[in-house]
């Protein structure tokens, strides 16, 4: 378990570092890896990884899908329609 929370934990510091965002704290890391280990045996499968991405690329679409619709929202009026593009 200590192999793999470890790996964790250098991909997670190698991130923060390129997207220039604090390292995470070894308390964030554990309780990050134990989010993803879903049957909690202390290991992560690729099943288990596979499934935090799709959750995480779901937000992110999500996210997007929002920004989206703010811009094209630019009455505000909360709804899309052929006056909000004009």
């Amino acid at each position: 378990m200590l192999s793999q929370q470890h790996e964790f934990r250098e991909h997670l510091e190698f991130e923060a570092e390129r997207l220039n965002l604090p390292m995470p704290t070894e308390e964030q890391v554990e309780d990050g890896f134990d989010k993803l280990d879903e049957n909690d045996d202390g290991k992560l499968s690729p099943q288990e990884l596979k499934d935090a991405m799709k959750e995480y690329q779901g937000k992110e679409m999500l996210n997007k899908a929002d920004a989206a619709f703010d811009g094209f929202d630019t009455n505000k009026d909360g709804i899309l329609n052929m006056a909000s593009v004009d």
